[in-house]
């Protein structure tokens, strides 16, 4: 099983064209913390590569794309692409 698929599987049964979950949600959902470059670093949430990571990003294999990165507030903005 790949590393992120809870993630991958949340996100492809969500309805909605746009999900917002913070960074403990994400932890809850993979159960597991996520890396400290995911906190730290925007570039990693980006939808293009950037190492160290997973290629293609796991909410991309879902038809998602991360539309905002607030690192301030530890939230991920997915929308569906």
């Amino acid at each position: 099983m790949r590393k992120y698929f809870l993630l991958e599987l949340f996100l492809s049964e969500s309805r909605h064209e746009q999900v917002i979950l913070n960074f403990e949600e994400i932890e809850h959902i993979l159960g597991f913390t996520l890396p400290h470059h995911a906190r730290s670093k925007k570039k990693w949430w980006a939808n293009t590569p950037y190492r160290p990571s997973y290629y293609p990003k796991p909410w991309q294999r879902v038809g998602f794309n991360v539309a905002e990165a607030d690192l301030a507030n530890s939230r991920i903005v997915f929308a569906r692409r």
